[in-house]
C-alpha cells in the first residue's frame, strides 16, 4: 500500500510542479509549505521516517493541486470577464458603424434630394418663363387682332388689263388704327360659293403708293394675283361668281416693318393650357420634394 501512495503522491507533486515551473512565487510556496508540514506532522514511535515523508509528500502534493483548481477557477473567471468585455466592445463598435452607416445613408439621400429639387426648380422656372412668353404672346396676338380690324379692307376678284385680263384683286382699305401703314399682305382662296374646295389659295403682298395716314382710305387699288401665270384663271366660270376671301392679314408700318403680325390658333392655346396645368403639377411636386429635404433633414 505504501508504494502505490508514493507513487501518486509523486505524480501529483510532479503534475503541480510542472505546472508551476518556472514561477519563482510558487516554488517559494512549495517550501514553505513542506516546512509547515514538518512541523504540524511529529514522527511517532509508529511510523517510519519513510512513512513520514511519504505522507508529507501526498498532503503537500493533494494542497498544491488545490491552489493549481482555484488558479484555473479565477483564470476561467478572468477569462469570462474578458470575453465580456470584448463582447461589449464588439456591440459597441457595431452600434457606432450601424450609426455611421446610417448617418451616411441619410447623408446621401439628403445630396440625392438637393439634386432633385435643385433640377425640379430650373424646371419650374423654365416652364414659368415660357409660360409668361406664351402669354404675352397671347395678349400680344389679341392686341393685334383689335388693330388690324380697325383697319378696314374689302377684297374682289376681277380680270383686269386692256388688253389681257388677268386675275387680279381689287382691294379697299380705310386705316382707322393710329398707325401709318404703307402696305401689307393677305392670304387668299378663291372660292366659287356652290363648292367646298377653292380653286386657288396664295399670299399676296401689296404696297400702298404713299401709304394710308391715319383715318385715311383708298378704293379699288388692283394688284394682279400671278401675271401671266394662270392658275388663277378659272376657265368656263364667270369672274362674278367668284369670292376671293381674305383669311388672314397683315400690315407694314410706314418704314416697311411688320405690326400686328402675332399668331395664335387653337393649337397655340392648347399648349398653353396644357403648359398652365404641367406647371401647377411640377410646383406641386417641388413643394412635395422640399418638405420630404425637410424631413430627412430634422431627422
Amino acid at each position: 500500500m505504501k508504494k502505490p501512495l508514493l507513487v501518486i503522491a509523486t505524480l501529483l507533486l510532479g503534475t503541480a510542479i510542472g505546472f508551476f515551473i518556472g514561477r519563482e512565487q510558487m516554488r517559494q510556496e512549495i517550501h514553505g509549505k513542506l516546512t509547515s508540514f514538518q512541523k504540524s506532522f511529529s514522527i511517532t514511535t509508529k511510523e517510519t521516517p519513510e512513512d513520514h515523508s511519504t505522507k508529507m509528500l501526498f498532503l503537500i502534493a493533494k494542497d498544491i493541486e488545490k491552489q493549481v483548481r482555484e488558479q484555473e477557477k479565477i483564470a476561467a473567471e478572468q477569462r469570462k470577464k474578458q470575453d465580456e468585455i470584448l463582447r461589449k466592445k464588439h456591440e459597441e463598435q457595431k452600434k457606432v458603424e450601424e450609426a455611421r452607416r446610417k448617418k451616411q445613408q441619410k447623408q446621401q439621400q439628403i445630396t440625392q434630394m438637393k439634386k432633385v429639387i435643385k433640377i425640379s426648380q430650373q424646371k419650374v422656372s423654365e416652364l414659368k418663363q415660357a409660360l409668361s412668353n406664351a402669354s404675352k404672346q397671347k395678349k400680344q396676338y389679341f392686341s393685334d387682332v383689335k388693330n388690324r380690324k380697325k383697319i378696314k379692307i374689302s377684297t374682289k376678284y376681277t380680270l383686269h388689263g386692256e388688253y389681257l385680263k388677268r386675275p387680279s384683286v381689287m382691294i379697299s382699305i380705310k386705316n382707322n388704327s393710329k398707325t401709318v401703314i404703307s402696305g401689307g399682305h393677305i392670304f387668299l382662296s378663291l372660292v366659287d360659293p356652290k363648292r367646298t374646295t377653292p380653286y386657288e389659295e396664295g399670299e399676296l403682298r401689296f404696297n400702298i403708293q404713299g401709304g394710308l395716314e391715319v383715318g385715311e382710305s383708298k378704293q379699288k387699288l388692283i394688284y394682279t394675283l400671278s401675271g401671266f401665270d394662270k392658275r388663277w384663271k378659272v376657265s368656263g366660270v364667270d369672274p362674278n361668281d367668284l369670292i376671293l376671301k381674305n383669311r388672314k392679314v397683315g400690315f407694314y408700318d410706314a418704314k416697311g416693318n411688320k405690326i400686328w403680325y402675332s399668331d395664335w390658333d387653337k393649337e397655340n392655346e392648347d399648349v398653353y393650357s396644357k403648359g398652365i396645368e404641367g406647371y401647377k403639377k411640377m410646383k406641386k411636386m417641388l413643394e412635395e420634394y422640399e418638405e420630404r429635404l425637410k424631413k430627412l433633414q430634422e431627422q
